[in-house]
């Protein structure tokens, strides 16, 4: 006769010792993961015998594998800074307080634009770059954006990100600076 079942994560082990004639589902809540990880849970039937020695036995174990959700992190960047030149912008920021990454964060995105002057009618193109997050420790983080237009406003959006399982990201709050770059400089003749 079964008396419990022992669900396996790694080294930790979660009993449940309620097992009730007929009864042939159970459930057990797993508490303290880590989001976007993949486990595998492996359950084993056991039985508590007390002669000749009080032992637990357990049966052979049926192995299941699932990736807990991704939660996309609670807090935007802090501190943004941003400088420019004729045709590039340094922005810098720093991560989001660690208890708000909801899981490591791996890269940022940011996304920047040109702003529309009075007397334009080309509508300027939204561009992204990704940004890697080598290591939670890392509090400054920092990029340079080049191939911007000379004499223009720019708005550069900073956002933390985690990947999901596929292509796609989830990425927190969003956090936004803007900057001028400077008029080309006429080069002088010789």
């Amino acid at each position: 006769i079964v008396s419990g079942y022992s669900a396996f994560l790694t080294t930790n082990t979660t009993t449940i010792n309620s097992v009730l004639p007929g009864t042939t589902s159970y459930a057990a809540t797993i508490t303290g993961l880590t989001a976007g990880s993949r486990y595998s849970f492996t359950i084993y039937p056991c039985r508590t015998t007390t002669l000749p020695l009080a032992a637990t036995i357990c049966g052979p174990g049926a192995t299941a594998s699932t990736d807990t959700s991704n939660t996309a992190p609670s807090a935007a960047a802090t501190n943004p800074a941003v400088t420019s030149d004729s045709s590039s912008a340094n922005v810098s920021w720093e991560r989001p307080a660690l208890d708000t990454l909801n899981g490591a964060l791996t890269h940022y995105t940011i996304v920047y634009n040109r702003t529309i002057l009075s007397g334009e009618s080309d509508m300027p193109s939204t561009n992204t770059t990704r940004i890697p997050s080598p290591t939670p420790d890392n509090v400054l983080y920092a990029a340079r954006v080049t191939g911007l237009t000379a004499g223009s406003r720019y708005s550069f959006t900073i956002l933390p990100c985690r990947a999901d399982t596929g292509a796609t990201s989830i990425c927190g709050p969003a956090l936004t600076v803007s900057a001028n770059t400077s008029d080309t400089v006429p080069s002088s003749s010789v």
